[in-house]
C-alpha cells in the first residue's frame, strides 16, 4: 500500500500530512520512565497509536483507508512484588 502524497478535493490539490510522536527508545535497557520510583515499580516507555484517515492506492485501486501512526510515547507501570 502506498500513501498519496496529493489528495484532489473540489478541483483543488492538497498535500496529506500526517505527524507522529514516538519514544526516543521504547523498551531500551532497564532504566524505565522518568519520574518513577524504580524502588516500588517496574516501568517502560512504548508507543501509543491511532487510526487516521489517508488517501492510498493498493493494486491500482485508489481509495481511503485507516492507516496507523504513532501519536504518543507513554509509560506502563506495574508494581514490583513485595516477595523479594
Amino acid at each position: 500500500m502506498q500513501i498519496l502524497p496529493d489528495v484532489k478535493i473540489n478541483n483543488v490539490k492538497m498535500k496529506q500530512y500526517f505527524f507522529e510522536t514516538t519514544c526516543h527508545s521504547p523498551r531500551s535497557g532497564s532504566s524505565g520512565c522518568l519520574g518513577i520510583d524504580a524502588r516500588h515499580w517496574n516501568s517502560y516507555c512504548t508507543n501509543s497509536h491511532t487510526f487516521v484517515r489517508a488517501l492510498t492506492s493498493f493494486q491500482n485501486l485508489v481509495a481511503w483507508r485507516h492507516i496507523r501512526i504513532n501519536v504518543a510515547c507513554v509509560c506502563v507501570l506495574s508494581r514490583k512484588s513485595w516477595r523479594q
